[in-house]
């Protein structure tokens, strides 16, 4: 084996670079110069995955190393889904949500691991730049709505910065709108 030889990371590099190999499935050249992917059979697939754990044997990983490259991949594969979904609209309607969950239980995530991804995916495509984009596209109204549907973390979404000014902004409308109405709601 290459216990000695390789060092732990250059190892797991190894083993999820044929995990994601044998999971693309087989390759299909087109006469025009496009590729497709078609999906392996089952008995390619169990030789993929049977050359798989040889190849952690050969490394010399043990089977937490293994894991651990799995889980690695599993949280990368819900944080995309978890992005594209949160990039429709911004929100989780109720069938967005079920569907993640689906997703998590068949990636074998926690519910710690998919809620700390999904405030990861929210805070990217949520992000303090996209606060900033357009005037009114996002409001302190729109954000404390989010926060109470979805569980959005505030400090997390909007950087301490953003969320003043948008505080600011909201507090010079109520003062300057003329109808003196109170502003405790956001106290």
């Amino acid at each position: 084996t290459l216990t000695d030889e390789l060092e732990g990371p250059v190892k797991a590099e190894l083993y999820k670079n044929y995990l994601m190999y044998s999971m693309s499935g087989d390759v299909v050249e087109l006469p025009v110069g496009g590729v497709i992917r078609k999906k392996s059979s089952l008995v390619t697939r169990q030789a993929e995955m049977n050359r798989l754990q040889q190849l952690g044997d050969i490394l010399g990983m043990s089977q937490l190393e293994v894991n651990a490259v799995h889980g690695d991949l599993a949280e990368q594969a819900y944080k995309s889904q978890a992005t594209e979904v949160l990039r429709g609209s911004g929100s989780l309607s109720t069938e967005r949500k079920q569907y993640l969950e689906e997703l998590r239980a068949q990636l074998n995530l926690s519910k710690e691991t998919g809620d700390k991804i999904l405030r990861e995916a929210r805070t990217e495509v949520l992000g303090a730049a996209a606060a900033l984009e357009g005037e009114e596209r996002w409001t302190l109204d729109k954000v404390v709505g989010l926060h109470k549907e979805g569980g959005v973390t505030v400090s997390k979404m909007l950087e301490e910065p953003q969320r003043r000014l948008m505080l600011r902004k909201e507090i010079d409308k109520k003062l300057n709108d003329g109808k003196g109405a109170s502003l405790m709601c956001y106290m």
